[in-house]
């Protein structure tokens, strides 16, 4: 079967959530299928990439997505009002305006369709033009991040303020545009039940529950256990920092949380890992113990080095690949409720879910100074999660499901 991928992200290298899942998705739909890949890239992407290259007969690099707004590079006054007013007046979601230039929508119909025999787009930025593309041919498409119900938690966390009500209709909008695009695909994919569920009952039918995912069985020397590799007292959040709810994590958990913990553990480290950290981000910086990274090249060794990863968040979409990962090094975890969403684990068993922030503190303190209770959690946690969340497992169901789409559609 010859599938052709069409994604607003280049899946590599394997720095942030959305690149990790497409990444995975393309090399287990590989084991069976001939994949073309057509792929928004940026000027950082790698050309030529040759672990793609491995996975992908072709890849078609379209244009990049609009730059009209940097955290490392804030706009002004007059660009702010611009994009204030654009947001009211279009009624497509804000997002879709920023990767729907003319360059992209042609670029997207000149893509090869001849042997086509199924069309995946990743994520919902580029659907109108690819839907196009596709004509008759079976079209599924991967919610990854459900962004409607991310944007309505965010305006409620607002509450108060001016930007609320913006952000409350940037949810409408797109609660609107994934409706559609859910009831107009052959199939599509959501990282969790509770994301599914989001949607109307008419096409949820049509939705497929295709959860993220960690290589588990990728340290077969049993590198991540080694005790030695952990710093004592260094408490990890990783992200890309360009997203709103891990900069809002990372700032509320500095304000809130690391004082609490400063007041039994004066000497705890926080290392805040990961892409694009705006001003606010970068401020955290400035508090005694607290380092801010930016970009790393490799992720595994922070993993490695950290005795708990901590995930701040208040709200967001899709669920958090970050928590897998600590779980693939043993790593022991505290998450708020929203943080570990979708995530079938088990607070106390395999993580800490703590609610409040004198809750997050106390888990964070007991896991530092109880090195027995954080490695057994550690290795519940990774037990567990590699009998759901291994990625070879996840891809028997996203291959059954995209062959069961092409199976059913009418003859060409």
């Amino acid at each position: 079967m010859r599938i052709l991928v069409v994604s607003p992200a280049f899946p590599y290298p394997l720095i942030k959530g959305i690149k990790i899942r497409l990444f995975n998705l393309l090399r287990q739909l590989a084991r069976r299928h001939e994949i073309h890949l057509a792929v928004m890239t940026q000027p950082e992407d790698p050309d030529p990439s040759p672990v793609l290259e491995a996975i992908c007969s072709t890849i078609t690099r379209l244009p990049p997505p609009r730059r009209i707004w940097d955290p490392e590079h804030p706009t002004n006054l007059f660009q702010d009002a611009g994009r204030v007013l654009r947001k009211l007046l279009d009624r497509r979601p804000h997002l879709a305006y920023i990767h729907l230039t003319r360059e992209v929508e042609d670029a997207i119909a000149r893509l090869p369709m001849a042997g086509v025999d199924l069309v995946f787009c990743f994520r919902t930025y580029l659907f109108p033009p690819v839907a196009a593309a596709a004509q008759d041919r079976p079209l599924v498409v991967d919610f990854d991040d459900v962004e409607h119900a991310k944007f309505a938690a965010q305006s409620r966390l607002m509450a108060g303020r001016a930007e609320a009500w913006l952000t409350r209709w940037e949810s409408r909008k797109h609660r609107a545009w994934e409706f559609a695009i859910a009831h107009r695909a052959a199939a599509s994919f959501v990282c969790s039940e509770i994301d599914r569920r989001r949607f109307p009952v008419s096409c949820q039918e049509r939705i497929h529950v295709l959860p993220n995912g960690a290589d588990f069985d990728s340290d077969g020397e049993g590198r991540a256990v080694r005790p030695a590799d952990e710093v004592p007292g260094r408490l990890l959040m990783v992200g890309d920092m360009g997203y709103m709810p891990n900069a809002d994590g990372a700032v509320t958990f500095c304000e809130r949380i690391l004082p609490r913990v400063r007041e039994r553990l004066p000497e705890v480290e926080l290392c805040i890992v990961g892409n694009h950290p705006g001003r606010e981000v970068l401020a955290l910086a400035k508090i005694p113990g607290v380092r801010v990274t930016g970009f790393v090249p490799e992720i595994a060794p922070w993993f490695q080095s950290a005795s708990v990863l901590v995930v701040p968040l208040r709200f967001g979409g899709g669920t958090r690949l970050k928590i897998l990962e600590a779980l693939h090094w043993r790593r022991a975890v505290v998450s708020t409720p929203a943080g570990c969403e979708g995530l079938d684990l088990e607070s106390g068993k395999h993580l800490v879910v703590a609610s409040t922030d004198e809750e997050f503190a106390n888990a964070v303190v007991e896991l530092a100074t109880n090195p027995v209770y954080r490695r057994e959690l550690g290795e519940r946690g990774r037990e567990w999660a590699r009998q759901t969340y291994g990625w070879d497992r996840i891809g028997d169901g996203l291959l059954k499901v995209m062959e069961a789409v092409v199976k059913a559609a009418p003859v060409a």
